[in-house]
């Protein structure tokens, strides 16, 4: 048994170092290797070391290792802040599909999150920690957005920078194949509520190709047909289905809401009808795949469409105005034997009344003519005088489809269609200015048309 010079502690005659402080056994001078019971055993004073130092040696030791330790986990904190740091982004632009439906020109954009494609990324950035992110949870907060970057450049534009002048960049449900959509991809909400996680997505452009149909065109208008009836200037219209012409893609599809007529009734000859498509149709059309070709028609109102009320004399074949004056002749010659009994009458001439345009009414005020006989007969007091009688032809028209104008009963299939008035009881006048003053200037509300056309 030996004991440690610099604390004393009793040590195997073996050791070379003491287990109490470290010291080594063998550098000091030669220990006394027996030891009374009753006494300490004697120390060389020179190899003698204090406790205190002692003490201060084992506080050395332990600060070391301290430092070490922090050390440690210093370069941790360091290697720990490199990896996350360093660690995968997801990316978002992989995860956005874009596809098309609809029909090409009326083309709708469709853009979603593809949630598989979102999970492998999740599990690429996130590690062990994956399971801890639900990706279709993590969808709901990506926002997509898309504007029209460039329309193609179809046969109806003049040119690209005026076509590309006139988009609507929020349009996305009026897409032509070859557009091109920018994708905008908005992951604020979705960083703010997955801070741990980063995310990166930039624009996409994207192409229209696949995914629109093609729409049949068709004309709207090619089976309809206006049917007139009545007299111009009131005339009047309704648009007839011709049942031959009907495109097979359209018989059972309800027509009556496509269009929509400018007008119904006061048809005159010369009007403009137009039939115009309605956005309601286009929606019925849309539906079924199809688009009106043209989206309105225009007819012009001819006098083989309507008959017409004369409005000037001109419009009054002479035939006709043959058959109206053997017509007055009867009546007036009628009139002579009555009360002069005498036939002797001549043609004197007519006069055509027109209302004026203020004053044209269906049900009241037509245009007519008057048809003037000239004549000499005996009064009471065997005197011979001039006399003037007038006969009026009143609602004298012109027939559609035909030079022929009277108002004469004739039952022909081409004149059942009017209205026949019959001539007025003569009217017997003893000087023209008296006829005149009567007849025309007591009309105010008539226009005469032309000036009074006499006999030749």
């Amino acid at each position: 048994m030996i004991y440690c010079p610099n604390c004393g502690n009793a040590c195997d005659d073996n050791a070379n170092f003491c287990l109490n402080c470290g010291c080594s056994l063998k550098s000091g001078q030669a220990m006394n290797t027996s030891r009374d019971v009753n006494c300490r055993p004697a120390i060389d004073k020179q190899t003698f070391v204090p406790k205190e130092f002692s003490a201060k040696k084992r506080n050395s030791k332990t600060g070391f290792i301290i430092v070490l330790i922090a050390l440690i986990i210093l370069a941790g904190f360091i290697a720990f802040s490199m990896f996350a740091r360093t660690r995968k982004v997801i990316d978002l632009e992989k995860c956005v599909d874009v596809s098309f439906t609809g029909y090409d020109g009326e083309g709708l954009a469709i853009m979603t999150i593809n949630t598989s494609r979102l999970a492998d990324e999740i599990e690429s950035a996130a590690g062990n920690k994956a399971d801890d992110y639900d990706a279709d949870s993590m969808a709901d907060y990506v926002k997509l957005s898309g504007t029209v970057k460039e329309h193609a450049v179809t046969n109806d534009s003049d040119n690209v920078e005026e076509n590309n002048e006139e988009l609507d960049e929020n349009d996305l449900n009026h897409l032509s194949r070859g557009d091109i959509i920018t994708i905008t991809i908005d992951y604020a909400e979705l960083q703010k509520n997955y801070k741990e996680l980063e995310f990166s997505g930039k624009n996409m452009d994207v192409e229209v190709t696949e995914g629109l149909k093609d729409y049949k065109i068709i004309d709207p208008f090619l089976h309809l047909e206006p049917n007139f009836s009545g007299t111009a200037p009131f005339g009047e219209v309704s648009i007839e289905h011709v049942s031959d012409k009907i495109p097979p893609e359209l018989i059972d599809i309800d027509s009556i809401y496509w269009y929509e007529l400018n007008k119904f009734n006061n048809i005159d000859i010369g009007d403009t009808l137009v039939l115009k498509f309605t956005e309601e149709g286009k929606r019925s059309w849309k539906e079924k795949g199809l688009k009106p070709s043209r989206e309105e028609m225009t007819y012009e109102v001819t006098e083989k469409d309507l008959s017409k009320y004369v409005t000037r004399t001109e419009e009054i074949s002479e035939d006709d105005m043959a058959k109206m004056q053997a017509e007055a002749r009867d009546r007036v010659i009628s009139h002579l034997v009555s009360r002069y009994q005498q036939r002797n009458v001549e043609y004197y001439g007519s006069y055509l009344m027109v209302p004026k345009k203020e004053n044209w009414d269906k049900y009241s005020t037509k245009s007519f003519l008057y048809l003037v006989f000239k004549t000499q007969v005996t009064d009471y007091y065997q005197s011979q005088k001039d006399i003037w009688l007038v006969v009026k032809s009143s609602d004298i028209r012109k027939l559609k489809e035909s030079d022929k104008a009277s108002d004469i009963y004739d039952n022909s299939e081409s004149n059942k269609v009017f209205e026949i008035t019959e001539f007025s009881d003569v009217r017997e006048y003893e000087s023209e200015e008296e006829m005149e003053n009567n007849l025309i200037l007591g009309k105010s509300e008539y226009e005469r048309d032309p000036e009074f056309i006499g006999a030749e």
